[in-house]
C-alpha cells in the first residue's frame, strides 16, 4: 500500500529537524565554551606566538579585556631624567623616541602606553597602562620586576619666588625629586607610595567559572644569553593609579592640579638605583580628551573575527544535528504514516 502524503506529519517532522539544527548551531556559536577557547587560542596565537610582535599581542589583550581603550596620547610626553631634555616624537635620526603610542628607549626597552576604560554603575573610570617589551636583559642582569614608578601631582619647577612663599608646597619636578630622595632615606618614616608592576596575561572566565590564562610574551627580548633553553619572557605591565600620597590621579577631587609628573626607575639593592625616564601626563582628570575605541569587554562574541575562526566548528555541529534529527524525524514520519496504524484507527472509530 502506498503512503499518502500528509501535511501535518510532514510539518512536524520538518520542525523537528529545523528546530534541533538551529538550537545546536545557536548553542555552538553562543554558549559552547570549546568554541570560545578555540577562538581565544587563535586570537592570542598560543601555538605560534613567535610569529607576532609583542606590540600586536599587547594590543590583542587590551582590546579583549576593555570596554574602551586608546593607544598613545598627545597628553603624554617624556624626557631624559638627567637633563630634562624632551624625548623627540620623531623616530627618524633619533636613538630614543616616543611615536604612535610607543616609547623606545635605546638600550633598555620599548613601552606601549594605553588608556583603558571601564563602565561601572553608569560611571566611566579609566587608567593609564604601560606595557614593557623588547626588554634588553643585558646578559640576565636586568630584572623588569625591579622597575618602579613614582608619581606626583603637578608639572614643572617652582620659581625661587614661589619657594620663598610662606605656604609653598612642592609640586611637579621639585616634589618628584623630594619623594625620590625620601624613598631611599632609611630614616624617613613617610616613604612615598610607589607603583610596582607585574607580568602581563589575559584571564578568561567561562560560564562554569573555570579560568584560562593567555600569557603575553615578549617576542623581541634581547641579550639574555643565560636563560634556560625554551624559557619564555613575558611582557611587563605597570599602571600609575595613585600619587605619592595614595591619591587617585584621575579623580579631579583628589588631583586638583589635573596634571602629573612621573619617573620610571630601576630599584636594585646595594644602592644601585637609577632613573631611566621621566614623563608628564597633562589633563589626566579630563576623560573627554581621550578618543577611545571600543573593546570587546571580555566577551569573545564581540570580536568580529570570532565567526570566521569557529564557523567550521558550528557547521560541523549543525551538520551532525541535521543528520541525527533528520533520521529521528523520518522515523517519526514513517510511524505516523504506517498503514496498519491508520487501519487500526479506522476500526476503533467504527466500533464507537
Amino acid at each position: 500500500m502506498k503512503l499518502k502524503f500528509k501535511f501535518i506529519p510532514f510539518m512536524i517532522s520538518l520542525l523537528i529537524v529545523v528546530g534541533v539544527t538551529f538550537g545546536i548551531c545557536w548553542y555552538s556559536y553562543h554558549g559552547y565554551e570549546g568554541n570560545k577557547l578555540k577562538y581565544l587560542n587563535s586570537y592570542f596565537h598560543v601555538d605560534d606566538y613567535e610569529s607576532q610582535s609583542a606590540s600586536e599581542l599587547i594590543n590583542h589583550a587590551v582590546k579583549m579585556q576593555t570596554t574602551k581603550f586608546q593607544k598613545g596620547s598627545n597628553l603624554v610626553s617624556f624626557s631624559n631624567p638627567d637633563d630634562d631634555v624632551i624625548i623627540p616624537t620623531d623616530k627618524e635620526g633619533n636613538s630614543s623616541y616616543y611615536q604612535n603610542g610607543t616609547l623606545h628607549l635605546n638600550g633598555f626597552f620599548d613601552v606601549d602606553i594605553y588608556t583603558q576604560g571601564t563602565l561601572s554603575q553608569g560611571k566611566w573610570t579609566y587608567n593609564y597602562y604601560f606595557y614593557f617589551y623588547n626588554i634588553n636583559y643585558k646578559n640576565s642582569s636586568f630584572d623588569p620586576e625591579k622597575l618602579q614608578m613614582l608619581v606626583v601631582q603637578g608639572t614643572g619647577k617652582a620659581t625661587e619666588e614661589e619657594k620663598e612663599e610662606e605656604n609653598y608646597t612642592p609640586y611637579g619636578d621639585d616634589l618628584l625629586d623630594k619623594c625620590y630622595e625620601e624613598f631611599f632615606d632609611d630614616d624617613t618614616k613617610n616613604n612615598p607610595s610607589l607603583t610596582a608592576g607585574a607580568f602581563s596575561y589575559y584571564t578568561y572566565t567561562g560560564e562554569n567559572e573555570q579560568t584560562s590564562h593567555y600569557y603575553i610574551y615578549d617576542t623581541g627580548f634581547k641579550n639574555d644569553d643565560n636563560r634556560e633553553e625554551g624559557a619564555k619572557h613575558l611582557v611587563y605591565r605597570m599602571s600609575p593609579k595613585t600619587d605619592n600620597n595614595h591619591n587617585s590621579i584621575t579623580d579631579s577631587e583628589k588631583n586638583t592640579s589635573g596634571d602629573v609628573t612621573f619617573c620610571i626607575f630601576y630599584n636594585e639593592s646595594n644602592n644601585k638605583d637609577y632613573k631611566i625616564v621621566k614623563g608628564v601626563i597633562k589633563d589626566i582628570t579630563n576623560i573627554d580628551k581621550i578618543e577611545h575605541e571600543d573593546g570587546y569587554n571580555n566577551n569573545p562574541l564581540n570580536a568580529p573575527e570570532y565567526k570566521k575562526v569557529i564557523l567550521g566548528k558550528v557547521i560541523l555541529h549543525g551538520s551532525i544535528a541535521f543528520v541525527l534529527s533528520g533520521i529521528v524525524a523520518f522515523l517519526f514520519y514513517l510511524i505516523w504514516m504506517d498503514p496498519s496504524q491508520e487501519e487500526l484507527t479506522k476500526k476503533n472509530k467504527n466500533k464507537r
